[in-house]
């Protein structure tokens, strides 16, 4: 698969779920906005970052159950995604 290709598969991908990444974008934004504005209080900085990931998870199995396209390697997938994500975030406030 050339490079060229590979930018056109994932502009439709993009253009074709439009709704779906729109929501992921503004729920990341949302938590990196709110990560800022608890500033230096670590607890919450945690209950954020493992928000994230459970927003993740949530978002990854809606979009694939509205798109019919669901099967339990997606589920665990995303599970291990958001939990690797989360634990990666935890780890800069320790």
């Amino acid at each position: 698969m050339t490079q060229t290709h590979f930018h056109h598969r994932v502009w439709r991908e993009l253009i074709s779920h439009k709704l779906s990444y729109t929501v992921l974008a503004l729920g990341l934004l949302g938590f990196i906005w709110l990560f800022i504005w608890v500033g230096q209080q670590l607890v919450m900085q945690r209950y954020i970052m493992i928000g994230l990931g459970v927003f993740y998870v949530i978002w990854g199995v809606v979009t694939h159950v509205s798109n019919q396209r669901i099967t339990s390697q997606l589920i665990l997938e995303y599970l291990v995604v958001g939990i690797l994500a989360s634990a990666s975030l935890l780890l800069l406030t320790i």
